[in-house]
């Protein structure tokens, strides 16, 4: 049986005084953003140890998570590397099957991240809906509710205009 919605966050490098760049924070904070409005979500923070004597990138990220959505969070633990996220990610994830798959990434790392789950973990690929950043200005706050939309079953994400509405506000922000 398919579960409905993964999201996926990826992790990004530490700062060496164990405290995450805002960047990260605020794709942990769209992640549990989702899990509150999709009870049937559950999320995958995947990054592991990339500096010395520090835990992994994704036991960091817990703490930005509240404890209320912990049950519905598996964290891997073992990756240094993008194309390493992907692997034990799918490794962790087993033979469990999602109706959606929203990754969760910065805008920089989509186009990376998106073509390494396609090669490494193409089952995710194949129902991968989204690929969520933060930016700062307007247009990437806009982004990410007008993301929220179709999560909520308002708006269908494969509506021809709703993408290239988004590949727009993408391309201009």
């Amino acid at each position: 049986m398919k579960e409905k919605t993964l999201v996926f966050v990826l992790g990004k490098q530490a700062y060496p005084d164990r405290s995450l760049s805002e960047e990260y924070v605020s794709s942990i904070n769209m992640g549990v953003g989702i899990l509150a409005a999709d009870q049937g979500a559950v999320m995958l923070i995947s990054g592991g140890h990339t500096r010395a004597n520090m835990p992994s990138e994704a036991e960091l990220a817990l703490h930005y998570v509240p404890k209320e959505f912990h049950g519905r969070v598996f964290l891997e633990k073992e990756s240094r590397s993008t194309m390493e996220n992907m692997v034990f990610s799918k490794k962790l994830m087993g033979t469990r099957e999602f109706e959606r798959v929203i990754l969760v990434t910065s805008m920089a790392h989509t186009p990376r991240s998106r073509m390494l789950m396609k090669k490494f973990w193409s089952e995710a690929y194949t129902v991968c809906e989204w690929s969520l950043a933060r930016r700062s200005s307007w247009k990437g706050w806009a982004l990410e509710i007008f993301v929220l939309i179709p999560l909520l079953g308002i708006l269908d994400p494969r509506e021809r205009w709703v993408v290239k509405w988004m590949k727009k506000l993408v391309r201009n922000g």
